[in-house]
């Protein structure tokens, strides 16, 4: 009976022990592979994961830009043109490459307001600084102070003779005609133009019709200053009673009578 006590004891020690043994085993492995990722950890070795793939934005649409507008040039009308000395060809310079230039200062003073390389003539058998070879008219900065008529004298009630003309480059005859010739005018507008010094030159006269008219398309030029008579005489005669003014503030335009008093604005030639 003791004899099989004992075995059974044997028997339940040694079943102990190896099942003992078996659950150290265990923990000893687990141990063993926590201390390796551990290590591994530590020693900066790589930890291979699958990253997100990341979203792709869409591409945006490009945007239409309008091209910029080529800017223009705005500027005041410019001076010039192909005609060379027509007389119905007003307030210009036509050509290009003469020593003055329309808004040129001139040598006495005024501004340039005509300028051909074609010489246009201005005695008509009166003595003049460039007589028959004339390129330039300057205009006087100011107008004479007062206003004038055409003619004071017998040349107020008939026709000046021999008479007078419109066309660019005849106002010097007219006003010498005028003022001079036959007694025509004692006083008036022509007679104030002789009597000008201004830039110490003394050959300014009364402008023709044609001439007037130049100044009249040159008025917006700053140098000139300002028409602040409105109406202003030209040398031009229309009969035996009336001549012709050029309104200034506005574009209607008819002959007047002679006696009648109007602004004056000198030109000279040279």
């Amino acid at each position: 009976m003791r004899t099989h006590l004992k075995l059974l004891t044997v028997g339940l020690v040694l079943v102990t022990a190896s099942v003992a043994g078996c659950s150290s085993t265990s923990a000893g492995s687990s141990g063993a592979a926590q201390d390796d990722a551990t290590s591994s950890a530590s020693s900066g070795a790589p930890v291979f994961s699958t990253a997100p793939t990341p979203s792709t934005a869409p591409t945006p649409e490009p945007i239409a830009v309008e091209p910029s507008p080529t800017p223009t040039t705005t500027g005041p009308p410019l001076l010039g043109s192909s005609d060379n000395g027509d007389d119905d060809y007003y307030g210009q310079c036509p050509d290009e490459g003469t020593q003055y230039s329309c808004g040129d200062v001139g040598p006495g003073g005024g501004i340039i307001i005509y300028a051909v390389s074609k010489p246009f003539a201005l005695s008509n058998g009166y003595s003049a600084a460039c007589s028959d070879n004339c390129n330039y008219l300057e205009a006087q900065t100011v107008d004479l102070p007062g206003q004038y008529a055409w003619c004071v004298g017998s040349g107020a009630s008939k026709e000046v003779s021999p008479g007078t003309g419109a066309a660019i480059g005849t106002g010097y005859s007219n006003t010498q005609t005028m003022a001079t010739f036959s007694d025509y005018c004692s006083s008036g507008a022509a007679n104030a133009a002789l009597a000008s010094t201004f830039g110490g030159y003394t050959d300014w006269f009364l402008p023709s019709q044609d001439e007037l008219n130049l100044l009249w398309d040159s008025k917006s030029l700053p140098s000139l200053g300002s028409f602040g008579n409105g109406i202003y005489w030209s040398s031009s005669q229309d009969g035996d009673q009336k001549a012709w003014p050029q309104v200034f503030d506005g574009m209607g335009n008819e002959s007047q009578k002679k006696s009648d008093v109007y602004g004056v604005r000198l030109l000279r030639a040279f």
